[in-house]
């Protein structure tokens, strides 16, 4: 098959309204006439500041709605965060995707860390707001949040344990896929040991093509422009 006709799907973790978090990749792409060499589907749909998307049934179905929609041809994923512990969660079910790039996957939270930050925030809150007055401290309040602060993270914990427990089986079906699975060492909000371990009891690697890699970067900086990393994705995809 000629490689125009391969679908690549990005899927994003959480991100803020329609913030583009491949934004720097698909630039890349287009300045070395790679992206020639795909149709690129760049999946819009959960947002960490609107509560009502923030649920792991629609994870579910809005993913799957996108990837029966472009089942037709061989496609290739390449995803992020929340966006990987889908991909490799939903993709069971479709033959026709034949690669996964995962960009640290979260299927087990360091919730504990996340909680005790959230209540250390909320003291802080209180005495800045006593500090600065009521006015002054909603326009902080509003500008940190352009900056893309979680706005319901314990909501979030919740919906991501409760995608990962309901679908564990359809990672166990996981066949016949090339999956390279990034981790960062430095995560700020992913549990390590723990996530690993989850993988390697769920994903068969004896039906999959897997290999995992580590980088020092963190969760939140990974998609940052990172060129040696850009190479590394389009290697893995064969594009030449």
């Amino acid at each position: 098959m000629d490689k125009s006709q391969i679908n690549l799907i990005l899927i994003h973790g959480l991100k803020k309204h329609n913030e583009n978090v491949f934004g720097e990749f698909e630039k890349f792409l287009q300045e070395n006439e790679a992206i020639k060499k795909f149709n690129i589907i760049n999946f819009y749909y959960y947002d960490n500041l609107d509560k009502n998307t923030i649920n792991h049934k629609l994870f579910k179905e809005e993913i799957n709605k996108i990837l029966k929609e472009h089942s037709d041809k061989e496609t290739y994923v390449l995803s992020y965060s929340m966006g990987s512990t889908a991909a490799l969660t939903l993709t069971s079910n479709f033959p026709n995707i034949t690669k996964i790039y995962a960009l640290v996957p979260v299927f087990k939270i360091t919730q504990g860390l996340w909680i005790k930050k959230i209540f250390t925030n909320l003291k802080k809150a209180k005495k800045l707001k006593k500090k600065l007055g009521k006015e002054r401290y909603l326009r902080l309040k509003a500008l940190k949040e352009k900056g893309g602060s979680e706005k319901y993270p314990i909501r979030l914990i919740t919906q991501i344990d409760l995608f990962r427990k309901k679908n564990k089986k359809e990672v166990k079906n996981l066949k016949n896929k090339k999956i390279k699975i990034i981790f960062s060492t430095n995560d700020e909000i992913n549990n390590l040991k723990e996530t690993i371990k989850y993988i390697n009891q769920k994903i068969n690697y004896n039906d999959n093509d897997i290999e995992v890699n580590f980088t020092k970067k963190t969760h939140f900086s990974l998609l940052s422009k990172d060129e040696k990393r850009y190479f590394d994705i389009i290697k893995f995809f064969e594009v030449n």
